[in-house]
């Protein structure tokens, strides 16, 4: 009978460690989507960032472009005038 009762308890102690493994696996099930979520916010701004970027990136180039556009007509006009003034 001692033998029994031994098992018995043995069970129930096995049973008491699974339903607590179980537990700490849900906990960390939980932390892992709530790691997930984290990653995906992430990955959402870098991706916003990144488009941002070259949007910025784009509207310099043509920044760029305007100013060169208006130093060649400043020197067009500046030869202009001092073929005036000849």
């Amino acid at each position: 009978m001692d033998r029994l009762t031994d098992i018995i308890d043995a069970t129930e102690e096995t049973a008491d460690g699974v339903t607590e493994v179980s537990k700490v696996t849900e906990d960390q099930a939980t932390s892992i989507e709530q790691v997930a979520a984290v990653v995906d916010e992430l990955s959402e701004t870098t991706a916003s960032l990144a488009s941002d970027s070259t949007m910025i990136y784009e509207a310099s180039q043509y920044q760029h472009e305007v100013i060169d556009d208006i130093q060649a007509e400043l020197t067009n006009a500046a030869e202009l005038v001092d073929e005036t003034d000849e």
